[in-house]
């Protein structure tokens, strides 16, 4: 049996990890593993830490590459968004704008604005304005179904929302009712 280590990190940083093993072995005496096996074993497993150190640069770089295209992407968007915005000064238009530019970048399935109405803060209450989904459709007002507990928590505490776990989270009966994924 002959076993050595696979160790990255000597060429970048200087610092050895080792991220695993190569190991052969064989049961055939004539032909018994020794040192002169064991010189090309660790040669080899040089020439591999090599390559998976390269394979690892390589794929961060093309993750580093897809952030990048990412964020370029959404750069542009926004400066979409933001003619769009500036471009009517009618409210309904403006309200259909917004969500539609909201779904398509958050990649959700649908979207919703609503605002609050009264005067009174004891008496305000959201209102539904304008519904859109993924295709630009528009969702009449009695499809209209949304968290009121995520909404009412949102209004109360000033602070944005997002729900990763629907599964395991804190549901309300408003999201399970609708099936809600985040």
């Amino acid at each position: 049996v002959l076993c050595v280590p696979l160790v990255l990190g000597q060429r970048l940083d200087g610092v050895q990890r080792t991220v695993g093993a190569l190991y052969v072995d064989c049961t055939v005496p004539s032909r018994a593993l020794g040192a002169p096996h064991l010189e090309l074993l660790q040669q080899i497993a040089a020439h591999a830490a090599i390559g998976l150190e390269n394979a690892g640069m390589f794929g961060k770089a093309e993750q580093e590459t897809q952030q990048v295209l990412r964020l370029k992407d959404n750069i542009g968007k926004l400066f979409a968004v933001g003619q769009s915005l500036n471009s009517t000064l009618i409210l309904e238009d403006l309200l259909v704008s917004v969500v539609d530019h909201v779904v398509d970048i958050s990649r959700a399935q649908r979207g919703f604005v609503m605002l609050l109405e009264g005067l009174d803060p004891a008496t305000r209450k959201l209102v539904y304005k304008v519904g859109r989904d993924a295709r630009k459709r528009a969702i009449p007002e009695p499809q209209f179904q949304y968290s009121t507990t995520i909404a009412s928590k949102v209004l109360e505490e000033k602070h944005s929302v997002v729900m990763t776990d629907m599964i395991g989270g804190d549901l309300s009966r408003s999201m399970v009712e609708m099936e809600l994924r985040s």
